[in-house]
């Protein structure tokens, strides 16, 4: 029902012209007997009568054919909007289908995000809690004593095989020393990971050894504290190089 609206209002628009077309025929018709003359002879009145009909016969020949071509415009058209608005009921038909799977797909993603992420937490708590067992093992080779910070230095320059400039906070700093046992302690990484692998030769050249450095890595982790010595001007002396990793 709804496709046959601009249907009809193209049929009422052709019905206007077609009455148009009647009435300047019927005026040329009429105009033809009034031109003629009125004291005029039988075979003048023939001769007119004759090109009369001639003109009207044209006039309605012409009439017929424009309506015959108006009645094939009006079935294109017509045929034109069916489909169009077939066209338009299939879209939004198939529009709220999609939306509907869409939403349904949607809410699958999130639940497999959601249990991916729950796994991931869970390997990362068994994880860290494997790693603190292997550290607290008596005979673990990467034994380590956790120090608070209270016994710790943060450094945040390093020059060659020098780190310098003491920091209160491991703000802004890169390396950590700890143990502190006379002139010598045990140091390690502690600064801003996205920074230091991007810059990899000021932050760790000739303090620290790696074996897997990528520049797509996105964490380092302190695999073995190194050993820094106290100089008379301040400044700590790598000793033993630590050992690092990307990750």
């Amino acid at each position: 029902m709804l496709y046959q609206l601009p249907y009809m209002n193209v049929l009422k628009n052709n019905n206007k012209m077609n009455r148009k077309i009647g009435i300047i025929a019927l005026l040329l018709f009429c105009s033809s007997i009034l031109l003629a003359q009125p004291n005029i002879e039988v075979s003048q009145l023939s001769t007119q009568l004759f090109w009369t009909t001639i003109i009207g016969g044209v006039l309605l020949l012409a009439l017929l054919i424009f309506l015959i071509f108006l009645l094939k415009k009006m079935k294109k058209t017509r045929r034109r909007l069916k489909e169009e608005l077939i066209g338009m009921i299939d879209k939004k038909i198939y529009a709220s289908q999609t939306n509907s799977s869409g939403g349904k797909a949607i809410d699958d993603l999130e639940k497999r995000v959601a249990r991916l992420q729950q796994d991931v937490n869970a390997f990362k708590n068994n994880n860290s809690n494997t790693k603190q067992s292997d550290i607290n093992r008596p005979n673990s080779p990467h034994h380590q004593v956790n120090y608070s910070n209270s016994q710790a230095k943060y450094l945040k320059m390093k020059s060659g095989i020098y780190l310098s400039q003491e920091s209160d906070s491991p703000a802004n700093s890169k390396y950590k020393i700890f143990d502190i046992q006379g002139n010598t302690a045990k140091f390690e990484f502690c600064g801003n990971e996205i920074e230091a692998i991007a810059n990899r030769e000021a932050f760790f050249d000739n303090v620290c050894e790696d074996s897997n450095y990528s520049p797509n890595a996105k964490q380092v982790i302190n695999e073995q504290s190194g050993v820094v010595e106290l100089q008379s001007d301040g400044k700590w002396k790598v000793i033993t190089k630590a050992i690092i990793k990307f990750v």
